[in-house]
């Protein structure tokens, strides 16, 4: 069982990254010359997003991060190429894939106060003050980022019980030999984690929904001022955002609540644990796939694009 849930972990991770690499490059090359009219005031955002997605990818595809949860225990095993590389650099890595996890949440507002303030406001912001806000974003991450950085120092404290939960639940022979950082529900610096975690989650929803109030209300009583194509862009974008904001809440609560049920009440979900996290690699692809396909400018850039590649081919076979 183990080494199928490995080399399912494995599979999943090299999938989830290979699919999210050529989407977010597709992606990043259909924003840069197929942003015309209202999408050109979410470029700036949509390469952001799209920045940010394409590194939490090559992250997590050299981290192959694991998850194992047992007894309000908590262990985070690197298991990918990043190992090569040594210690040091390993544990880089896997802090920043645990950084990732709430920050991908914290950003989605960010888009929404932008379109709240353009839709309702009339205030278009610049390029340094778009900058700023994902800037916040990051700030509002610190006490998160500080705890889990604290997990690699007191880690080595309870280096036999993170050790025996690596061997039980992933049956590693040598579990002294893989690079890991663990936390406990009795340490203050993991319960720091999790309330900051849980309270930048909420925070950042109850900011979508009260801005997504208003730029409904004001597109419903402006929607006679806007062209036929603005009309159709802004329905679309709101589609977009809206099924961002909603993919998380099953990508991420659900891991989450289990987490929570396992290290606040002891109840042991084991290896189900470790492979509800692994879902959570799909979200940079899942992100680009829905704005490619969401937002019909986009969608019929990559029609194009496909297009053009199959009338060169068809082309250069009439040649011959």
């Amino acid at each position: 069982m183990t080494t199928l849930l490995l080399l399912g972990c494995a599979i999943n991770n090299g999938l989830a990254g290979i699919i999210s690499l050529i989407l977010n490059s597709l992606l990043f090359f259909i924003i840069w010359f197929r942003s015309i009219s209202d999408l050109k005031n979410y470029r700036i955002f949509f390469l952001i997003n799209n920045m940010i997605d394409f590194v939490f990818t090559i992250v997590f595809l050299l981290t192959n991060l694991l998850f194992v949860s047992e007894n309000s225990d908590v262990v985070f095993v690197a298991s990918g190429p990043i190992t090569q590389l040594g210690p040091t650099t390993t544990y880089v890595f896997i802090l920043f894939q645990m950084f990732f996890y709430p920050f991908v949440i914290m950003i989605i507002p960010c888009t929404y106060v932008y379109r709240y303030l353009l839709m309702c406001r009339n205030i278009k912001l610049g390029k340094p003050k778009i900058f700023l806000m994902f800037f916040v974003a990051f700030i509002l991450m610190q006490p998160f980022m500080i705890s889990t950085i604290h997990f690699h120092f007191t880690t080595p404290e309870h280096k036999e019980i993170y050790e025996n939960m690596i061997r039980t639940v992933l049956e590693f022979e040598s579990p002294e030999n893989n690079y890991y950082i663990g936390g406990r529900m009795a340490n203050v610096d993991f319960r720091t984690a999790l309330v900051s975690a849980s309270i930048t989650f909420t925070g950042s929803y109850i900011v979508i929904i009260l801005c997504s109030m208003k730029i409904v209300t004001t597109l419903n009583s402006q929607s006679h001022f806007l062209s036929p194509t603005s009309r159709m862009l802004q329905k679309q974008l709101t589609t977009v955002l809206l099924i961002e904001s909603i993919l998380p809440l099953f990508i991420f609560v659900i891991p989450m609540m289990f987490l929570i049920a396992d290290t606040a009440f002891g109840i042991n979900f084991g290896k189900l644990n470790t492979i509800l996290f692994s879902i959570i690699e799909w979200v940079p692809a899942c992100d680009s796939a829905i704005t490619l396909f969401c937002v019909r400018p986009y969608r019929r850039g990559v029609k194009r694009l496909f297009m053009i590649g199959k009338t060169s081919s068809v082309e250069a076979s009439s040649h011959h």
